[in-house]
């Protein structure tokens, strides 16, 4: 093939694939400002978790505090162990729900902000809360739990690609 022949085919595919450039254009400017809120919740619960873990290991708050009562302990143990062993596979499996994918359909962006700041919380909240426990008690099941839940971020983690995948359920 000549360099002519391989610039003009390399023109027509461009131009072939302009429309779809378009079409996914306009679907990351309607998805872009609900894309920022779930990114800065996610920050938002990343930075809280490492500004408790700071604040302890400063010694600006006092680690070890409540290590002293068993029985709180262990049941405080045990919930959070069920709320994390629960939310978690509960928030990766969210958007393929018939009510979720209702509500998708419905309204993209509302409903992409609704049930992933919720999806978000569920991994969040447990993982912030269980950071602060690990310090507070020392017992390493809340360190894992928080590490479980961390990582569990990457797969949630809202890129443009995935806020577009999520909104075109079932299209």
């Amino acid at each position: 093939m000549t360099p002519y022949k391989v610039s003009h085919q390399l023109k027509k595919l461009n131009n072939s694939s302009s429309l779809t450039k378009k079409n996914m254009t306009m679907e990351e400017n309607t998805l872009h400002p609900a894309r920022k809120l779930l990114l800065g919740q996610l920050i938002a619960y990343l930075l809280l978790a490492v500004a408790v873990v700071v604040g302890f290991e400063s010694d600006f708050l006092e680690v070890g505090a409540c290590a002293q009562d068993v029985f709180v302990k262990y049941q405080v143990l045990m919930l959070m162990e069920v709320l994390t062993i629960c939310f978690i596979p509960m928030a990766l499996k969210m958007f393929s729900l018939s009510a979720v994918r209702r509500r998708l359909k419905a309204d993209r962006v509302r409903g992409l902000v609704l049930f992933g700041s919720c999806r978000l919380a569920m991994i969040g909240v447990p993982l912030v809360a269980n950071t602060i426990l690990y310090y507070m008690s020392m017992s390493v099941a809340y360190g894992y739990m928080a590490i479980i839940g961390g990582l569990c971020f990457t797969f949630v983690y809202p890129s443009i690609g995935r806020c577009i995948n999520e909104t075109n359920i079932g299209e």
